[in-house]
């Protein structure tokens, strides 16, 4: 509720997650002081699912900037799909997804693009995120789940690390 409305900013070489974090820490500081964090970014990755009839559907997964997609883990997640990685080509057919700039304003069934995008379940209704916004050299602020955009669905494909929740409740995961 207390979260300003989204707004683009300009964000020129951020190639990185960390890069991106350095500039909003520089030039865009929180207002109670705390400092940016890759958690609190919004990553997107692109993958093409190739189904068993042979037709291909892109997909995107949205993750905490802090972790990876686990590409096993995604292919549990959508067999019998098989998870095929995103070509330049694929790129070419998708304008609408610019490299290293994606975010989910353009991203959705009910989208114009069309593409299916699942995210974490750490992206909740009510998160605040630093996301891409769909230009280069350009990512938008104050995106908020469930506000700015919806998601088609969740899917558990983030690396797991130490200390996550274990599935079954009994605390966290020890490695």
């Amino acid at each position: 509720e207390d979260a300003p409305a989204a707004h683009v900013e300009d964000t020129p070489d951020t190639p990185t997650i960390a890069t991106l974090v350095d500039l909003a820490d520089a030039r865009f500081p929180r207002s109670d002081g705390r400092a940016w964090a890759a958690a609190d970014t919004l990553k997107n990755v692109v993958v093409m699912l190739k189904h068993p009839d042979g037709v291909r559907e892109p997909l995107v997964v949205g993750v905490p900037g802090d972790r990876e997609v686990d590409l096993k883990r995604l292919q549990a997640q959508v067999e019998p799909a098989e998870v095929e990685p995103f070509t330049d080509e694929a790129f070419a057919r998708h304008p609408e997804l610019v490299r290293g700039y994606i975010g989910p304003q353009v991203l959705g069934e009910k989208s114009p693009s069309g593409i299916r995008y699942l995210v974490d379940p750490r992206v909740v209704e009510g998160t605040r995120w630093l996301t891409g916004a769909n230009e280069s050299g350009r990512h938008v602020f104050d995106l908020v789940a469930g506000r700015d955009f919806t998601p088609d669905g969740t899917v558990e494909a983030a690396d797991v690390r130490e200390g996550d929740p274990a599935p079954d409740g009994s605390g966290p995961l020890v490695a």
